[in-house]
This record gives structure tokens, C-alpha cells and sequence, in this order.
């Protein structure tokens, strides 16, 4: 860590509880939920600490039972919650998971109307946390919660700006349930100018309208956005990284997915460790095999050590360890 340094990274979004079915069971015919605590940059804040980073994770919850609930599991993963905004109104948001394979398909229901999250305004940061911090990740989720969000959000990013050797990581992380392409597209392209920027193919295609090779998308979108570097991940094709001096491919692992839930997250998590702590092209590696041992786990944090993403990277894993 840096000298002077409290926290490798800092995460800024929302966490909710997830409720989701037994088994392949739909909503309507369940009556018994599995909960579990989830969000995208909760999600990275989770999956850096197991790998061995100071992280502190943002968010805005309410004063009761189910705002602690999120809290404690988040900081149960080594995450500092200090900085929460504790708030007496608002709720906080669920959603509803139906995990089933083809031809069904996972579901997502959303239920996040008036969460406390949705109230975030600029005044209820301690700005002081970013002077503490190697690193800040965001995702493009926030934004699309609310205008206070959207705002806050630019604000955080205005701030960062401000301070010598912090580094920005910014999610596109587009959500149709909560905005069209053409408001996520005006609201977040002029966000996008940060160190780290991931994006799917899908989104590039659906919110800025880049279509073709994948490397040539990602040079395009960098020039869009002036970002540092793009990394645009490809699914089951892996990803391809983009930066003014180094272009790399990751490669993907072979998954039989569990829970296909966080796998993004994951995967950034992954890619900022390897990003901070080692090189570029090792951050491609540390990615993939995130989000690839995600896929094997329920829930929305993925609770790889070190070693077991290692073990993955120079394929020392096994069906069953002995």
C-alpha cells in the first residue's frame, strides 16, 4: 500500500438483499428464499479484500434490522464499513433471482424504488475518505438510480481528480431495467475519462453503438471516452484490454455455472488486484479466473482466496482436492 495510505481501494454503490428460490424453482411457486447481500462495486470491494486488499465500501442504508443485516455481511469479508451513511427514512432495495438454465433462463426482478441509496446527495460524503485511498471504483449503476445519484456520482469523480496518485475505475455496467441506452449513454460518456474503464461488448453495443471487432470497439471507445485504458470483456470469448502502451487478451476459463450472479463483479475485482499489485497482462489472468470461479458459487460475492485464483491461473486446480 501506499505510505500515508488507509485503504488499497474505495467502492461507491448501492448493496441490497437478494432473495432467491431453491433450486431451478420460479418466484411464484416458492416458500422459502435463500438471502443473500449483493451489489456491483459491494460485490469488487468483497472479492479484492478475499484476495488480501484494504478495501472500504460507500453506501446509504437505513437505521434498522435489514440495513444492519448488509453492513455486517459485508464487513464480515474484511470490508471496512466505517463510511456508511446511516440514515432514519428510506428502505433497502431487494431483488429476486430466479437461477435456472436454458431454455429458461436466469430472471431478474428488481425492487429498489425509494431505497435509502436512492437519496445519495453530494453533502452526505466525508470527502475525506479519498485522500486515504490508492484507488476509487464506481459503477454506472449509481447514476442511473437517481438525479441526487447522478450527481453525487459526478461529484466523487470531481473530487478524485483533485487528489495526486488516485486512480478511478469505472464500471459501464448498464442496467435496461433502469434506464434506455440513450440516457445511460448521455449521462455516462462524459464520466468515462478514468484509468480503468469496463465495458461489456454487449453494453458497447447497445448504449454507444460500436459494433465490430473487439479490439477495434475498445480503441474506439477509449478515443470516445479518454479513458487510460478500456478493458472490454467478451463473455465466453474472454476480453481484450486496450491501453496507450499494451493491448492484451484474456482468456477464458471453462465454467459450469452455479450462479452466474457477480460474475462481473468478479472479474473486475480480479483485474484491480492484478492492476494495483502487478502488471497489466497479469491483470487479465487474476480477471478470468475470478469471475471463472464465481460461476461455481451461489450468492453475489465471490469468496476466492489468493491461492485459490492462483491455483486456477497456473491450472493446479482439480475436480476434487485431496
Amino acid at each position: 500500500m501506499s505510505k500515508g495510505k488507509r485503504w488499497d481501494v474505495v467502492a461507491f454503490g448501492e448493496a441490497m438483499l437478494r432473495f432467491t428460490p431453491p433450486g431451478a424453482q420460479r418466484l411464484e411457486q416458492a416458500a422459502e428464499y435463500r438471502v443473500y447481500v449483493g451489489g456491483s462495486e459491494a460485490n469488487v470491494a468483497v472479492g479484492m479484500a478475499r484476495l488480501g486488499l484494504q478495501t472500504a465500501w460507500i453506501g446509504k442504508l437505513p437505521k434498522n434490522p435489514l440495513g444492519r443485516r448488509v453492513a455486517a455481511e459485508i464487513a464480515a469479508q474484511g470490508v471496512d464499513v466505517s463510511r456508511v451513511v446511516w440514515t432514519d427514512t428510506g428502505r433497502v432495495g431487494t431483488y429476486y433471482v430466479e437461477v435456472a438454465g436454458a431454455p429458461r433462463g436466469s430472471q431478474v426482478v428488481y425492487d429498489r424504488q425509494n431505497s435509502a441509496a436512492c437519496s445519495f446527495a453530494p453533502e452526505d460524503l466525508d470527502w475525506s475518505i479519498l485522500k486515504s485511498a490508492r484507488h476509487l471504483h464506481i459503477s454506472g449503476i449509481t447514476p442511473a438510480l437517481s438525479a441526487s445519484c447522478a450527481a453525487t456520482t459526478r461529484r466523487i469523480l470531481e473530487k478524485a481528480k483533485e487528489i495526486p496518485e488516485l486512480t478511478v475505475s469505472f464500471d459501464v455496467n448498464y442496467r435496461s431495467k433502469l434506464w434506455t441506452p440513450e440516457e445511460a449513454r448521455a449521462t455516462l460518456t462524459p464520466l468515462l475519462n478514468a484509468d480503468v474503464v469496463f465495458c461489456t461488448l454487449d453494453d458497447a453495443e447497445t448504449v454507444f453503438g460500436q459494433y465490430g471487432n473487439p479490439e477495434e470497439v475498445a480503441r474506439r471507445l477509449r478515443e470516445l471516452w479518454g479513458a487510460q485504458i478500456v478493458v472490454l470483456t467478451l463473455g465466453s470469448e474472454g476480453a481484450v484490454l486496450v491501453s496507450p502502451s499494451y493491448t492484451g487478451y484474456g482468456k477464458p476459463h471453462k465454467v459450469d455455472p452455479v450462479d452466474r450472479v457477480g460474475a462481473g463483479d468478479a472479474y473486475v475485482a480480479g483485474f484491480l488486484y492484478g492492476y494495483l499489485q502487478l502488471t497489466l497482462e497479469t491483470a487479465l489472468r487474476y480477471g478470468s479466473a475470478m469471475a471463472a470461479w464465481k460461476y461455481s458459487e451461489p450468492g453475489d460475492f465471490c469468496y476466492a482466496s489468493r491461492s485459490d485464483i492462483e491455483a486456477i491461473i497456473s491450472e493446479e486446480n482439480r475436480d476434487i482436492r485431496r
